[in-house]
């Protein structure tokens, strides 16, 4: 399922905060973090009962400006793929951004009942993750609710 938002920025620099996996937890809040090496990188997610899930993922299609794509390695714990795209949005507002994200979490239907009841479905990630990019590139920030007394949800640990 693919979500779309338009974020007041042009799509280089969009891009470019993209193109640097490292900067997806920032966006991302179920991943703790992602290290790169060179067209792989290793994700790791924070999961229920402190457990921790980590895969490696490949980059497999880079088009600068535009689109990047990426997908699980083959015996990955976890398969996953995803692709965010950038384009020139109406009237120069700035730039559209699409994000598709899938994933199998490991269990079979167990475990993918399991992450549905966490809230772990990719289209309800996908609109958070761009909420938050939009925040943060174009305002330099993400707005929370955290520390805020009268705020709605006060007094539980969310972010938003």
């Amino acid at each position: 399922m693919l979500k779309r938002i338009t974020v007041k920025r042009p799509a280089d620099e969009l891009y470019a905060f993209w193109h640097d996996f490292r900067n997806l937890p920032q966006i991302m809040d179920y991943l703790e973090s992602v290290e790169v090496n060179g067209t792989r990188s290793r994700w790791k997610a924070k999961a229920p009962a402190n457990i921790s899930l980590d895969w490696e993922i490949e980059q497999v299609e880079d088009r600068p400006n535009e689109l990047i794509a990426w997908r699980s390695v083959k015996d990955a714990k976890m398969q996953a793929a995803g692709l965010v795209s950038f384009k020139p949005a109406p009237a120069e507002w700035g730039t559209e951004v699409t994000l598709s994200l899938d994933f199998d979490p490991p269990g079979g239907a167990i475990g993918e009942a399991a992450a549905k009841l966490m809230g772990a479905d990719p289209k309800l990630i996908a609109q958070k993750a761009l909420r938050r990019f939009k925040a943060l590139l174009e305002c330099g920030e993400i707005p929370t609710l955290k520390h805020q007394p009268a705020g709605r949800n006060a007094g539980r640990d969310n972010d938003e």
